[in-house]
């Protein structure tokens, strides 16, 4: 998937830039990159979207997996010769938050 959308986004500014370059105007193309701003960022927010909708979805399947299978000594070999990909971790405390946990007990 990832690869896919960073395929197409990348193909739309190379096509975008070759329109620039053999634009013949007085603007030297400078009006098509004007034109095709709001496609081309649409472009990179999808690329930024599902880069980050299928690393949140890793660290929850890992998480998974590692509950169900956590014990399994051919599930320990597996993880040991694999690699999960891109996964965005989990986030830790802040400092104001660990300072309240503390004060509260």
């Amino acid at each position: 998937e990832v690869i896919g959308w960073s395929s197409s986004c990348l193909a739309a500014f190379l096509a975008v830039a070759l329109k620039a370059v053999t634009d013949t105007s007085s603007n030297g193309g400078l009006h098509i990159w004007k034109s095709m701003a709001g496609f081309l960022s649409l472009s990179v927010m999808g690329v930024t979207g599902i880069s980050f909708v299928l690393g949140t979805a890793t660290a929850g399947l890992e998480f998974r997996q590692q509950e169900k299978y956590g014990d399994s000594e051919e599930y320990k070999q597996w993880v040991k010769k694999s690699w999960v990909g891109f996964k965005m971790g989990k986030q830790k405390k802040a400092d104001s938050e660990n300072i309240q946990e503390t004060t509260e007990e």
